[in-house]
């Protein structure tokens, strides 16, 4: 009885240890994404933040008032280039002479670069328009955000709260927690 109590609780520690490495590495997803073990909960205020994309640092504080995609990827995160597509396929080709209304900016984390890397991973998967791209070589913008795992994604409202986040999402699942939320 006591040897089928260790080789259970071996197992189940085997197990959880198998899933905190595949969050941490962004492996293994569902369909329409997962729910977040990583980042700020929704409700929650965004920090500010402010991160280079070459040209330019991409501030919140003038993001103020429109609603952003925020995704943390790294060109080293084979998911993330599914992430980057659900981006892709959400954001407008075309951006009118008022602006967007909803900002997509893949931000790439620890560990992956500079905004280049990222900007040269979503070229190279054929995306050109309609992201912006930065880098956060430090962490200090994805441990504002409490991100512990590649591909999470977070739907900020214009009001700078948390309206959605999860683990890396579906184009339709973007579209949804988008569209719950006010222009």
């Amino acid at each position: 009885m006591r040897r089928s109590h260790v080789v259970i609780g071996s197992a189940l520690a085997v197990a959880l240890g198998v899933g905190v490495v595949g969050a941490l590495s962004g492996g293994g997803t569902s369909p329409g994404g997962r729910i977040a073990t990583s980042g700020l909960p929704r409700g929650a205020l965004a920090p500010a933040f402010a991160v280079p994309n070459g040209r330019e640092l991409v501030d919140a504080r003038i993001l103020s008032g429109r609603r952003i995609v925020l995704a943390f990827v790294r060109p080293s995160c084979r998911p993330c280039a599914a992430d980057l597509r659900s981006l892709a396929d959400v954001a407008p080709r075309v951006i009118g002479p008022t602006g967007a209304d909803t900002i997509y900016l893949a931000v790439n984390g620890p560990g992956g670069g500079g905004w280049s890397a990222v900007t040269d991973y979503a070229h190279s998967l054929g995306i050109t328009a309609g992201l912006m791209y930065a880098g956060d070589p430090g962490g200090t913008v994805a441990r504002g955000f409490q991100v512990h795992a590649a591909g999470t994604v977070f739907v900020i409202g214009a009001d700078r709260r948390v309206a959605w986040v999860g683990v890396d999402p579906s184009a339709a699942t973007l579209r949804g927690a988008l569209a719950r939320l006010a222009p």
